[in-house]
């Protein structure tokens, strides 16, 4: 059974380089899928989740943030904060800052969804890498601190 086994395994050797080969040369013609980065961006999914955003609310061009702070107790790791002020008649709550810390933010969209008022959502952007600390603590409802890391290389 010697010769047998030694004919076996040199026809088994041969037919998995058969079609090693065979995947090669399939791949070889197939199309590219490489991007040449800082001329093509990825297109994201619509689920993909970048950081929080605050946007305005298209009908009166303001937050839609109600001060309730339910997005706040919902971070588990405290990357959230709101500072509430006076308005102009004392006695209501106006949004002076709403902090963000994307820092500590493991993107867990447990803010978003604890949101009832719709004031919060994650954005798509994916290049929030930074040399600088400190410019990853975003104020959001200031619109030249809420661009984000990474921002003025942007198109």
């Amino acid at each position: 059974m010697g010769p047998l086994r030694w004919i076996a395994g040199i026809l088994l050797g041969a037919w998995s380089l058969l079609k090693g080969m065979g995947v090669t040369i399939r791949e070889f013609f197939s199309r590219d899928v490489t991007q040449q980065y800082p001329n093509e961006r990825w297109r994201v999914a619509d689920r993909f989740r970048g950081r929080v955003d605050l946007p305005l609310d298209p009908v009166s061009g303001s937050h839609k943030c109600t001060l309730c702070m339910l997005c706040v107790r919902a971070c588990p790791n405290g990357s959230l904060e709101i500072v509430a002020g006076k308005g102009t008649d004392g006695r209501t709550r106006v949004l002076e800052k709403y902090i963000y810390k994307l820092g500590t933010c493991t993107l867990c969209e447990l803010c978003v969804e604890a949101c009832n008022f719709d004031a919060i959502r994650m954005n798509h952007d994916y290049e929030l890498s930074t040399y600088d600390r400190q410019s990853l603590t975003l104020v959001l409802n200031e619109p030249a601190r809420s661009a984000g890391p990474g921002a003025a290389g942007r198109p």
